[in-house]
């Protein structure tokens, strides 16, 4: 016999019309109201775990714990952390 495995790669992207930048996710205060949180967005954000931030990212980690694109802590779209979101606040889609 022969076995054979498959071996599935999940990633993600963020590339909305600046939805998924997270802004004004985690507030404590109304100067903090424009900051980026990535790894909040429900879409593409993977702070924390399933536990404590409830993301599509993390949803998904709990099957696929090497999933991979998920943005993290905050920032714009050309940090670091932001990885595959590359969402801009304010942006529209064309």
């Amino acid at each position: 016999t022969h076995a054979i495995a498959i071996s599935i790669t999940l990633s993600l992207t963020g590339r909305q019309a600046g939805n998924g930048v997270g802004s004004g996710s985690s507030v404590n205060n109304l100067l903090d109201v424009t900051t980026q949180y990535r790894g909040l967005s429900w879409s593409v954000g993977g702070d924390e775990n399933l536990t404590t931030v409830t993301t599509l990212p993390n949803i998904l980690r709990e099957f696929n714990p090497s999933l991979t694109g998920f943005s993290v802590g905050k920032g714009k779209e050309h940090t670091p952390q932001a990885f595959l979101n590359q969402a801009v606040a304010g942006g529209k889609a064309k």
